[in-house]
């Protein structure tokens, strides 16, 4: 009886070895037998998906309302005006009270010209809606409203305002006035590239 379950575990191993033979033989792994397989490849095929799907395109803000450069004509509420002269400075402008350090970083001053004297651009109300966007990504305005000497200036019957308003140095560069409209919220916003 150990004889006869010796003879089956022999037949059984000849058998698994004479199948790995055959399968390393059908693999190219046994010697030239001087028969030439040829070898057939497959080119995969890669399907590149050219939709899109829900991807959402970042849209620049000045692509609404009005953008203009500094020197070129934009308008609010209306009345066109001008800004020039983008510098900054370590101290205000301010001609009538004291020179104040700015405490951000620096002073960014510009000049304001209406284009007429009886112009909504005087008014309090277009200075309280200026915001500094930076080129820092950040929206600075002050809490009361930006500095500016539009009220004297009107006063000394000058044609020209100038607003200053303290930010940090490295939001000077690529900076944007932005002045919206609280009568229209629905307004797109005027925008002047400071082009510092």
């Amino acid at each position: 009886m150990m004889r006869h379950q010796t003879s089956v575990g022999r037949t059984t191993a000849a058998v698994l070895l004479a199948s790995l033979v055959t399968v390393i033989a059908g693999c190219g792994g046994g010697s030239d037998s001087g028969t030439t397989t040829e070898a057939t490849s497959t080119d995969a095929t890669t399907e590149t998906d050219t939709t899109f799907g829900d991807t959402t395109m970042s849209t620049d803000t000045t692509a609404t309302g009005t953008s203009v450069n500094v020197g070129e004509t934009a308008t609010w509420r209306g009345d066109a005006f001008t800004v020039s002269d983008v510098e900054t400075g370590d101290t205000d402008p301010d001609p009538l009270g004291e020179k104040q350090e700015a405490e951000n970083g620096v002073w960014l001053i510009f000049k304001i010209t209406p284009a007429d004297d009886g112009s909504a651009i005087w008014s309090p109300d277009f200075t309280e809606n200026i915001q500094i966007k930076g080129g820092d990504g950040v929206v600075y305005d002050d809490q009361d409203f930006t500095h500016n000497n539009a009220g004297v200036q009107q006063e000394f019957g000058e044609g020209d305002f100038l607003v200053w308003i303290d930010v940090p140095e490295a939001a000077v560069s690529g900076a944007v006035l932005e002045i919206t409209d609280d009568l229209d919220p629905g307004a797109d916003a005027t925008r002047v590239d400071l082009g510092l």
